[in-house]
Order: structure tokens, then C-alpha cells, then sequence
């Protein structure tokens, strides 16, 4: 559990990074705002951490997973 915290936190943290900076391999002509990969990206490893902390079965986990 705590390697899996670890890697969604790296995770999390590295696609925060990317939107910022405006990374984007979408094409100009997208139906999709550019950047919008990224921020998928980053809602999903917030989700999956929340979990994993909830499964540590720990107060702490509990706590930070709200």
C-alpha cells in the first residue's frame, strides 16, 4: 500500500505539472480543449489515492482519503 501511495502521489503530482506547463498531444483542430488529457489523468490518480488510503484501513488513511 504505501509503494501504491507513493507512485498515485508521483502521479498525481506529475500530471499537475503537465497541465501547467501546456503540454498537450492533442492537434489544434480537436473537439477538445488542449490539456484536457491531463487533467483526466490527474482526476483519476485522485480518486485511486483517495481509495488506496481508504483501504490502508488506518484513521489517517480514512481522514486523508476525504
Amino acid at each position: 500500500m504505501a509503494d501504491s501511495i507513493k507512485a498515485l502521489t508521483a502521479a498525481e503530482a506529475g500530471a499537475r505539472k503537465a497541465q501547467k506547463a501546456g503540454i498537450s498531444r492533442s492537434n489544434s483542430g480537436s473537439r477538445f480543449p488542449p490539456g484536457l488529457e491531463w487533467e483526466v489523468m490527474q482526476a483519476d490518480a485522485t480518486i485511486l489515492l483517495g481509495l488506496t488510503q481508504a483501504l490502508s484501513e488506518s484513521y489517517l488513511g480514512y481522514v486523508q482519503c476525504l
